[in-house]
């Protein structure tokens, strides 16, 4: 314990010798050759720390420009879908207007369906939860879409015109006169709308229009297509005509299903 004492004594004496000599500048000769190797690390250390500085700032930056970036691209999604929205829904009430305006039974009611799915038999986003039921008609305007087919909770199959196995019973007239000038059958064949098992005695023109007879299980007087070109030969036993669609089916986006 002594000892330590004593030591601990000697250290503080010598101690403060340093100081006395250094305030005197008696030890400057034994500091300098000391100095230049601190100096040197320090002034490396010193370099060093204002390159992770430089680089912590870089870093910082860019962490802080890509959140922006990512902030910015997420309203740009965000204005998009409220763009889209606000389309869609102006689409719908001028559908909406246009059917209003359209001459069909006052009666029946409309539920507004989106399209989710095209071909000659597409989905709708509307079902049996709606109260859709099979063979109910579907418009865009007065203007024949398809029949529903088939019907899920919520989604429905409609059938288009456009499919190869559909058969609609159909009358035509002209555009300017209401009654009708005769009647046929609309079948698709290779693709093209074609109106077949109309007498020869009927009088069928280009630009005729073409309508659903009501019979078979569809609604009456729903427009389908306009007479595009005659096809008989005078040794048929009837007439045949290609008729043009008045609807682009797979750009079609909301639609109506008809509760007559």
């Amino acid at each position: 314990m002594g000892k330590e004492i004593k030591k601990g004594f000697v250290l503080i004496c010598l101690s403060l010798l340093l100081l006395f000599f250094d305030r005197w500048g008696w030890i400057n000769w034994l500091k300098t050759p000391l100095q230049k190797p601190f100096l040197a690390a320090e002034q490396k250390i010193y370099h060093v720390s204002l390159s992770l500085k430089e680089f912590l700032n870089i870093f910082g930056n860019q962490s802080r420009q890509a959140k922006k970036i990512d902030q910015l691209e997420s309203q740009l999604r965000q204005l998009a879908g409220e763009q889209n929205l606000l389309a869609t829904c102006q689409q719908e009430n001028e559908q909406m207007r246009k059917l209003l305006g359209a001459p069909l039974p006052p009666q029946w009611q409309f539920l507004p369906a989106k399209v989710v799915g095209v071909g000659a038999v597409f989905k709708i986003d509307q079902g049996s939860q709606a109260d859709v039921a099979e063979g109910m008609a579907v418009v865009s305007e007065n203007i024949l879409v398809g029949r529903v087919t088939a019907t899920g909770r919520d989604y429905s199959l409609v059938q288009t015109p456009q499919d190869s196995e559909i058969k609609i019973p159909i009358i035509f007239r002209s555009q300017q006169d209401k009654q009708p000038a005769g009647r046929g059958i609309l079948e698709n064949q290779a693709g093209s709308l074609v109106m077949e098992k109309v007498l020869q005695e009927e009088s069928l023109q280009p630009g005729d229009w073409v309508l659903t007879s009501g019979e078979s299980g569809w609604l009456p007087d729903l427009l389908i297509g306009e007479v595009a070109e005659i096809l008989f030969k005078p040794a048929d036993v009837y007439k045949r005509a290609k008729v043009k669609p008045l609807l682009a089916y797979d750009q079609l986006r909301t639609v109506f299903v008809i509760f007559p």
